[in-house]
């Protein structure tokens, strides 16, 4: 099918653009928080995020509970357990796409996962005066989507370009 290259058939083109990006772009908000919380998992288990190293007390007292990886930042127990920190990392449905956000509770205390990730990612002073660094892991997960979806523009853009000239769709 041949589309039309005139002002009128481009404005009718221009005017459907919103509704059929829109369609595409629901599929790329679900793979967005997949993508997010997969870089979140990889980036915990393997120690890629490069965090505030933990002191030797810390690994110290980790290697008494015969936590595996005791030096890695955050890793707690892993992946074993069903809400541990690495696993606490969700993907919810609203109306507007997906929304990422941390659930469960720590294996060993009251706090749930969402307090102890405001406390990892910004840090915090102790009562006792000691402090926790922040290591702000959810942030490096969110620089790796967002340089994905950087890239996915570069070709978004020659898309619509290619719809509102030809009308058809390339992703």
């Amino acid at each position: 099918m041949k589309y039309s290259q005139n002002v009128k058939a481009v404005q009718a083109r221009i005017r459907r653009l919103p509704k059929v990006y829109e369609d595409h772009m629901e599929s790329f908000r679900k793979k967005d928080a997949d993508a997010f919380i997969e870089y979140w998992k990889s980036g915990l288990l393997n120690d890629e995020f490069k965090l505030t190293p933990l002191s030797d007390a810390t690994i110290r007292r980790k290697i008494r509970l015969g936590m595996a990886k005791p030096q890695n930042p955050l890793y707690g127990l892993g992946m074993e357990g069903a809400y541990t920190y690495i696993k606490g990392m969700r993907k919810f449905r609203t109306s507007k796409g997906y929304v990422v956000r941390m659930t469960g509770k720590h294996h060993d205390s009251e706090i749930d996962n969402h307090g102890l990730l405001m406390i990892h990612e910004y840090g915090c002073v102790l009562k006792n005066g000691g402090r926790i660094p922040p290591r702000p892991a959810m942030h490096r997960a969110y620089e790796r989507v967002l340089k994905d979806i950087k890239e996915r523009d570069k070709s978004m853009v020659k898309s619509i370009n290619r719809y509102l000239r030809t009308g058809e769709w390339s992703d």
